[in-house]
């Protein structure tokens, strides 16, 4: 689907997009997106995918998923001259150098977003909290609900350091394993004040 149109159209093998556009894949089908020689990101069946470049710096791509599955890979350096992103309605993932995978799926009212590290290094960016290294073999699902007031951050393979922020405002490290959990509940006290509570789950349930 074209910037500014209404209706999808079939892709043609080879052709050159505009950024803006979206892509769609149906039940049995799937697309790869070249960039340049190298970085590419493949779309699995029944996905979404807007492919948007920042108006203000050409080298920021940014990778829209609404729903499905990707997998981009990057060349080692692509990003020291580049910038790239994939963004999902509860988190937003920085490529660093890697080959890696980003899911969207929407279960009951939450939108789940998970993302795994093939090889090298992603970030993951979230309200309330961040992982700035995630690499080759780790991965973490982040569910939130519509108006993102819980979101909740699972280490699903590997052991992650995860930055949330104190009460006092204060950045803190936590390092998590696989099995673990962090709950972000934000309630709205009144139109300036926030109440967050952020609950922390180990692997044996311990909170």
């Amino acid at each position: 689907k074209l910037p500014g149109e209404k209706d999808f159209k079939t892709a043609a093998d080879g052709a050159i997009y505009p950024y803006g556009t979206t892509l769609k894949t149906g039940r049995k089908s799937s697309v790869v997106i070249s960039f340049s020689d190298g970085n590419e990101c493949r779309l699995l069946a029944r996905t979404v995918l807007t492919v948007n470049e920042d108006t203000r710096d050409k080298k920021m791509k940014t990778l829209k998923l609404a729903q499905g599955k990707v997998r981009v890979t990057l060349e080692p350096d692509f990003h020291k001259n580049n910038d790239l992103k994939v963004e999902t309605a509860t988190a937003i993932c920085g490529a660093v150098e890697c080959d890696f995978t980003a899911e969207v799926n929407t279960i009951g009212g939450l939108v789940e977003a998970i993302f795994a590290s093939i090889k090298g290094v992603i970030q993951v960016n979230l309200p309330g909290a961040s992982v700035p290294v995630i690499g080759t073999g780790a991965s973490l699902q982040v569910t939130g609900n519509s108006n993102m007031s819980q979101i909740t951050v699972s280490i699903l393979a590997g052991t992650l350091k995860v930055l949330i922020t104190d009460g006092d405002g204060t950045p803190r490290e936590v390092e998590l394993g696989a099995g673990s959990k962090i709950t972000i509940n934000t309630t709205r006290v009144n139109d300036t004040t926030e109440k967050v509570q952020v609950v922390i789950t180990l692997p044996d349930g311990k909170t």
